[in-house]
């Protein structure tokens, strides 16, 4: 189902605005990030938090993989039978398993208006996150990919700091509270680490890690949602 469904995208249609490499800590909690978009508000306050609905999110289970939308802000505008009204107001989101991410947008998306007659721009932000050289560090390979030849038009100035800024908002807000939690886990001051009933997919992805690994699935706890350990 996946496949067909990224097959659907026609990723040989897009080039790559930026590549970059980012270093993080273990690989399942960088991850987690990219599996809900609760955290926008909060820690993308004045980024990614800008311009979508906070503390709501579609979810939908694939097999062992996640599709999730984000609803954008000025979706009480958007025409359900227009396929680029769509594309403008809502963020679609897979997670490949076990640590893929792509998150699709529009350059609509951004901006309150959108000039008559002119094609919403499609964007991917792409993100595979790999182990490192040990259990504490991974490696995220992180593109921004748009659906246009970019290069040398009136786009090129504004779809680069949309890549900037994207890959800058990972390094700079994501991954360092990513860092600070590992090191708070491995501080001692707790031995596990309960995630909220509202954030389904990293639930997914820790459940089908272990029925993958051939472990026990997670119990939940009396009053609590599953403790990650």
């Amino acid at each position: 189902q996946m496949t067909e469904l990224l097959a659907k995208c026609r990723l040989d249609r897009f080039q790559v605005v930026n590549q970059i490499e980012l270093p993080a800590a273990n690989w399942k909690l960088a991850f987690e990030g990219y599996c809900e978009s609760y955290h926008f508000i909060s820690l993308h306050a004045k980024s990614f938090g800008t311009f979508v609905i906070p503390n709501v999110l579609k979810f939908d289970r694939l097999g062992l993989h996640n599709r999730f939308l984000t609803p954008v802000l000025g979706i009480d505008k958007c025409d359900p039978s227009s396929i680029d009204d769509l594309k403008r107001y809502v963020q679609l989101a897979f997670t490949c398993f076990p640590t893929t991410f792509f998150a699709f947008a529009s350059d609509t998306a951004f901006s309150s208006e959108r000039e008559p007659g002119v094609e919403p721009v499609e964007r991917i932000f792409i993100n595979q996150v790999l182990p490192g050289d040990s259990p504490e560090t991974s490696i995220t390979i992180s593109r921004t990919v748009v659906s246009t030849d970019f290069i040398g038009t009136p786009i090129e100035e504004e779809t680069r700091h949309w890549s900037m800024m994207t890959h800058k908002t990972v390094r700079e807000e994501d991954y360092p509270v990513v860092q600070s939690t590992q090191d708070t886990l491995l501080s001692g001051a707790q031995d596990y680490l309960t995630v909220g009933r509202n954030e389904i997919a990293i639930h997914h992805l820790h459940q089908t890690l272990r029925e993958t690994l051939g472990d026990e699935s997670l119990g939940e706890r009396p009053n609590h949602s599953p403790a990650i350990a």
